[in-house]
């Protein structure tokens, strides 16, 4: 999608990639009574030790982590149960990357959304939804979307559907772009019709990379208002001759003429 290489230099050129694991947890467990004892705890999910080391919380490592940040990570419940009314809303002091692409500042609910840890995201959302990072500006909703975490979108869904990137991009557009036929069902009744600043829609999208599913799926929400656009894209975008797109061309025809 056009426009996110800038964001990503910009992201690589403002911060440090963390690292994801700070601890060997083969070796033996002694915790040491500061900081970095409460992030072994949390590596080992060992929760009474994390309650005993609860007053280190609040506080970064070397990585730019906290403790809140290593549980949502790891799928860690307990632990954040126990550590989010000390942590939510604090970013990592840098940035995260994950698959291609790179996060800066990102929240403990995004790390979870990477991941696909929808119980960590039940336990956040009402504390961190609505929050974006500072590269792309993305929020925990697209960026499950971006991976293809249906069940986070489903949890983040009610309260951050509509909520767009620094393109304009919402949660569906990216779930058409990526052909995510069940994404799109999950999101298009609350995002449909809403177009990015080039003034591209989720069916724009849908056709201009060849997910005819998606088409369909979008088709009925958008296809009069933007049917003839999306042909357009169809044409001229990737992969303009494959089979995908003749097929494509002449389903949206029956809504653009």
């Amino acid at each position: 999608m056009e426009g996110l290489n800038e964001a990503l230099l910009q992201s690589l050129s403002r911060s440090l990639t963390a690292s994801v694991r700070p601890y060997d947890i083969t070796k033996p467990e002694i915790y040491a009574d500061d900081h970095s004892g409460l992030l072994q705890a949390v590596a080992r999910k060992n929760t009474s030790k994390v309650g005993e080391l609860l007053r280190f919380a609040k506080t970064y490592d070397s990585n730019g982590f906290t403790a809140l940040m290593y549980a949502a990570l790891d799928g860690y419940e307990d632990g954040v149960r126990m550590l989010m009314g000390l942590e939510h809303g604090m970013r990592v002091s840098g940035s995260y990357s994950y698959g291609a692409y790179t996060f800066v500042e990102p929240t403990a609910t995004m790390l979870a959304c990477m991941h696909g840890h929808r119980g960590v995201i039940e336990l956040l959302k009402s504390l961190e939804a609505g929050l974006a990072e500072r590269g792309m500006g993305v929020t925990a909703l697209v960026i499950s979307s971006i991976f293809n975490r249906s069940e986070c979108a489903e949890a983040l869904r009610d309260v951050e559907a509509g909520c767009i990137d620094v393109n304009g991009r919402t949660a569906l557009m990216w779930a058409a772009y990526r052909g995510n036929s069940m994404l799109v069902r999950l999101l298009r009744d609350a995002e449909a019709g809403l177009t990015d600043t080039l003034g591209k829609t989720a069916l724009v999208y849908a056709a201009e990379y060849g997910n005819l599913a998606c088409v369909k799926d979008l088709a009925d929400l958008e296809g009069k208002a933007h049917g003839s656009k999306a042909i357009a894209e169809c044409c001229k975008g990737w992969g303009a001759s494959c089979i995908f797109k003749a097929s494509i061309i002449q389903f949206l025809r029956t809504y653009s003429e």
